[in-house]
């Protein structure tokens, strides 16, 4: 289960860093991004707005993790979540969507 979870959560986090610039700075992705095939790879090249972004909304809902892969697989889906938001307050304003 951990290889599922390796691979799942490597693929959140480059999905996170490739859609997240490219939506925010409509910019090219870097192909360092583009072309990250590791766990370790993608962690070293996650933005540190994004760690800090993450670390602040833990803190302020006051989320603990048992260890280093379940705070990593649970950064992932803040990631995928945010870029959701990200991507749905682009196309539309009829409503805007938010953290909670």
């Amino acid at each position: 289960m951990s290889k599922i979870l390796g691979l799942v959560l490597v693929g959140l986090l480059v999905t996170a860093l490739v859609v997240i610039p490219a939506v925010k700075e409509q910019t090219e992705v870097p192909a360092a991004l583009s072309s990250a095939s590791s766990h370790s790879q993608v962690s070293s090249d996650i933005p540190s707005w994004l760690v800090e972004k993450f670390n602040s909304w833990k803190n302020l809902n006051h989320k603990f993790y048992g260890s280093e892969e379940i705070e990593m697989y649970r950064m992932a889906i803040y990631y995928s979540n945010f870029i959701y938001i990200q991507m749905t307050n682009a196309e539309q304003q009829d409503f805007e969507l938010g953290e909670n």
